[in-house]
Parts: structure tokens; C-alpha cells; sequence
């Protein structure tokens, strides 16, 4: 066995004393020495053992992950002997990347323009914002509920000329070759700093005795994020860094598989695999029930925050046009979209009371149920309206009868809710909160996506698909008009107190005319349904009033 130092003190070579003594001659010699130390190892031998003993004892699973010195040392050492703040402007300053890309955490400051945005969800950060020119448009500044990304620079979510002078076509600065030596200690480094948030949540539980607890988890990780979001907001060279460290299988096998090395931390990924293994074996693996969306949303304890959790990733997958297609194209997105919908609200249905009810066999919404109330339907609304944003997507929807078909089929159900009771003889001071539930139910289930289909029928090129919408409104409405046996238009006097405010197909077919006619030169009268009809059409709209 080798021995280091005097006779007075003998450490043994490579024993875990002698660790101990060269991390903390390491850190002694402070942050920006080591960490040129590590730079220059890398540089000449494209690997750095000073870097290993130093991230076996900065992310070592026994240390608590969001300690604030152990982070500021990995910044450092990240950096490669400059100060943080100093290679974060080096980084960004070779960003040739078109879009801006900055991610932001909940409660941060946004911005969303309805004049320069080509999607209802586009958003962008508060410096692209500044640096575009958006002087009288339809803009608003926001509070970001669930976090977001910048949407500056993608023209799939806006329009160029709403660009900031950093990104997209403006993106056109003159910027060197990037220096060779830049981002190797990045490279080196990265996938250790991901592993140790994969262990953290694989090992959360145990290492506390306790049944696993998300929140606390993510809670304990606040710090460490918070860095990592930092590198991912360097721009587009730190980016591919972390997104070949997060995809690349060999890279992933290196790290979690064995052989492991003959430290503290290759017996402790021993046991951890093992353990992870023995949790495989364990984990039940049943077929997914067909309404697995609805269940997650509607049985939440916390809709709201569950809601946000999940549009805030599916926003980043349908705002982009060419994926959201691809998805309609190959996964049946729109298909799964408005089956999750109808399986949502197909359990709290109720008879229809509008005219008389026992000759009513038509059901709707209960708008009194969890489900309306507490909006659990919000994030499948926000995703179909979103992705009918993009033109060719709406146009694969309107060109599907059987999409059409369901749709209809789930509008049905919102046709003729919340029927409300004149009340004449006592003021009502407080409405219920199904009258809330009603309305905003019909406004972004129903109305959201009907404009966002209509603004891509602008000229006589989409009259027959136009047409085919009306037909089938026309089939919808009357077979509505049979259920709630509504056969004339002269409404009994029993049957005048009894109104609701909640008709989206004839909305719908009022909508689709209007725009038939406007823009499509498509004559009135070759679209319009026969007299009768019209008179039964116009009575609940005229009750509206």
C-alpha cells in the first residue's frame, strides 16, 4: 500500500481519509481555483478526477440537494474558473438559436399579444417583450399562474413582425465560433447533476420513512431546479447539453448501471438499483382505463393546481403546428381530445326540464356538480382550443364526419342547461353557482373553439366544408327540438317560466351563416333551413332576450 506525507502522518493512497483530505484541500483553495483546476484537466485529457471527488462529495445522495453552499460550487465549477455571472454572458453571447426559449417559474411576469400571437396561447418574457415593438396593440401583461416558456422567435406561435430584435429573422448578429474548450466542463458535468435529482425523487421516501410525498419532494429540490433552470436559460449551447444528457440511452446506462465505481457512491447505486429494481417487480401493470384523463382531473383534490400542472406541459406540445399535427395525425389527438370530454360530462347528466318535462327525454349538464364548478374541464378545453388555433389542424377536424359527429354529440349536452325559474313574486339577491358554471362552461367549451375554427374560413375555398358544419347543425337541432318536444312555436303559458341562456348550436349555426355569407359570398337563402324550422329556431334565442 503507497502512503502520502510525513511519517508523522500517514494516510494511506486512495483510502477514505485520504478523499476526505483532497476535497477539503480542494475547497480550501477555493471556488474559481478548483474549478480552473478542473477546466484545465478536461481541456488536455478530456477527463478530470479532481471533477469525480468533487461531485461525489457535492451531490452525494446523503447531503440534503438544495444545500446552498454545495449549489453555489457547482455553479462555480460549471464555469470553469470564471465567476458565474461571467460565463452565463460568455454562453448566451454565442446563442445563434432563433427562438428565445427562456422557461419561468409560477408567479412571474409575462406577456401575451392578441395582434402579433397566431396561437391563443403564445406568451412571451418580460425582456423580449420590451425589446419588440407592440406600441398600440391588444396586449396584457400577466401574472403566469403554472410557469411558461417565451414564445419569441417561433413562428408556429406568432407572427415576425411581433419578434424582438434578438430572435427570429432579427437574429442575425455576427457571432464567432464558439471556443472549443467552452462547454467541456458542462459536458463532463451534467449528467451528474441530473442523476442526483433522479435519485432524490427515487429515494425520496425511504431515506424518510414515510410513504412518498410529491410536494415535500419537489419542495426539498426548490434550489436545485431553480440552477438548473438557470443553465437552461444560458440559451441554446447549455440546452443541447442537458437535452443529451436527458435522451442519450448510453449516457443514462453509464450512470444507473453497473459496473459501479469502488467509492461510498458506487455502494450506495448498489443498493439503489437494487431497490429500483425490487419497485419494478413490484408495480402493478394493468391496461389503462379508457377514461384515465377525466379520472385525473375530475377526483383531484386540488383541481386548480392539478389543471395548471398539466396545461403547463401540454401548452409547450400544441403550440407548436407541425407537432400538434403530427400528434392529430398519428396519435388521433383530436379523437382522444373530445372522447375525454364526453366521458367527463356524460357522468353528471340530468333530464332536461325546459317545457314539459315528462314528455322531455333530452339530458344535459348537471352544472351543479364538481366538474363545472370547480372547472375540471379547463385543461382539455385550453389544449383543443389550442391546437385548433393551427390552421391545418382545424381543417383535418372539420374534413372528419366522425369528429364532427362527436362534437356535436357533446355540444348536445350543454344545449338547453341550467334552466332557470322566473321568479316574480321575490327578488333573488345571490344567483346559484351553477349560473356561473353554465356560462363559463359555454365560453370555453363551446364558443372558444367555434371562433378559432371560424377564423380559418376566410374566403369561397372552404364553402362546402362550411356546407357540411350547417347540415349537420341543422340534423343536431331539429333532433333536439324532437327531444324537448318542441313541435310549435306558439309556447304554452305554463311553459313561459322556464328559460335557459345556454344554446350552442344555434350559436354555432348563427356563426357559421354569418361567416358563409360574409366572407364565402355563399347566397343567404342556399343555406338557410326551411321556414318551419326557422320559426321553431327563433323562439329560445327570442326567450333569451
Amino acid at each position: 500500500m503507497q502512503w502520502e506525507g510525513n511519517q508523522n502522518d500517514k494516510i494511506p493512497v486512495g483510502s477514505p481519509l485520504e478523499h476526505i483530505k483532497r476535497i477539503r484541500n480542494l475547497k480550501m483553495q477555493g471556488k474559481k481555483a478548483t474549478a480552473s483546476l478542473i477546466h484545465q484537466e478536461l481541456s488536455a485529457n478530456d477527463h478530470s478526477e479532481t471533477l469525480t471527488i468533487m461531485l461525489d462529495d457535492l451531490l452525494s445522495p446523503e447531503k440534503v440537494i438544495s444545500d446552498s453552499d454545495n449549489i453555489e460550487w457547482c455553479k462555480w465549477i460549471i464555469a470553469s474558473g470564471k465567476s458565474p455571472n461571467d460565463f452565463s454572458t460568455q454562453v448566451r453571447g454565442y446563442d445563434n438559436h432563433a427562438k428565445c426559449g427562456l422557461v419561468w417559474v409560477p408567479h412571474v411576469v409575462a406577456y401575451r399579444c392578441r395582434i402579433c400571437g397566431t396561437s391563443p396561447c403564445m406568451s412571451i418574457c418580460r425582456d423580449c417583450f420590451k425589446r419588440g415593438n407592440h406600441k398600440n396593440h391588444d396586449f396584457n401583461m400577466f401574472l403566469s399562474q403554472a410557469g411558461g416558456a417565451c414564445d419569441c422567435g417561433d413562428t408556429s406561435v406568432m407572427k415576425t413582425e411581433g419578434f424582438c430584435s434578438d430572435h427570429g429573422i432579427n437574429n442575425c448578429a455576427h457571432k464567432g465560433p464558439v471556443p472549443p474548450d467552452l462547454m467541456c466542463v458542462a459536458k463532463a458535468m451534467m449528467p451528474r447533476l441530473l442523476l442526483r435529482l433522479l435519485l432524490h425523487f427515487r429515494d425520496h421516501h425511504s431515506n424518510r420513512g414515510h410513504s412518498y410525498n410529491y410536494e415535500r419532494a419537489a419542495k426539498d429540490c426548490d434550489e436545485y431546479c431553480s440552477m438548473l433552470m438557470d443553465f437552461n436559460n444560458m440559451g441554446e449551447l447549455m440546452r443541447r447539453i442537458m437535452t443529451h444528457s436527458l435522451i442519450d440511452p448510453e449516457v443514462y446506462k453509464r450512470l444507473v448501471k453497473s459496473p459501479f465505481p469502488k467509492n461510498k457512491f458506487g455502494q450506495y447505486m448498489i443498493q439503489s438499483s437494487r431497490k429500483y429494481e425490487e419497485a419494478i417487480k413490484m408495480f402493478p401493470c394493468p391496461d389503462p382505463p379508457e377514461d384515465r384523463i377525466p379520472c385525473v382531473l375530475e377526483m383531484s383534490e386540488d383541481a386548480d393546481t392539478m389543471s395548471n400542472r398539466v396545461v403547463h406541459v401540454s401548452v409547450q406540445l400544441f403550440s407548436n403546428e407541425n407537432l400538434a399535427l403530427k400528434m392529430v395525425e398519428e396519435l388521433n389527438l383530436l379523437h382522444v381530445m373530445i372522447i375525454s370530454l364526453k366521458s367527463m360530462v356524460s357522468k353528471i347528466l340530468i333530464p332536461n326540464t325546459l317545457h314539459d318535462p315528462e314528455k322531455n327525454f333530452h339530458f344535459v349538464i348537471d352544472c351543479a356538480k364538481k366538474v363545472m364548478k370547480e372547472h375540471c374541464y379547463w385543461p382539455l378545453v385550453s389544449d383543443f382550443n389550442n391546437v385548433l388555433s393551427h390552421e391545418r389542424v382545424a381543417l383535418v377536424f372539420l374534413k372528419d364526419d366522425n369528429l364532427i359527429d362527436m362534437w356535436f354529440q357533446f355540444l348536445s349536452m350543454l344545449q338547453g342547461m341550467n334552466v332557470n325559474i322566473r321568479e316574480t313574486s321575490s327578488h333573488v339577491e345571490f344567483e346559484p353557482s351553477s349560473y356561473y358554471a353554465a356560462f363559463s362552461c359555454e365560453l370555453e367549451a363551446s364558443a372558444y373553439p367555434m371562433w378559432s375554427i371560424i377564423s380559418h374560413l376566410k374566403d369561397g375555398s372552404y364553402a362546402e366544408l362550411s356546407k357540411k358544419i350547417m347540415n349537420y347543425l341543422v340534423i343536431y337541432l331539429q333532433e333536439w327540438l324532437d327531444a324537448v318536444n318542441f313541435q310549435s312555436p306558439h309556447m304554452p303559458s305554463s311553459e313561459m317560466m322556464h328559460a335557459s341562456f345556454h344554446f350552442p348550436l344555434h350559436r354555432y349555426l348563427a356563426a357559421f351563416i354569418y361567416q358563409a355569407v360574409k366572407t364565402m359570398n355563399i347566397p343567404l337563402n342556399d343555406i338557410l333551413p326551411g321556414s318551419e324550422t326557422i320559426k321553431l329556431l327563433m323562439i329560445h334565442p327570442l326567450r333569451v332576450q
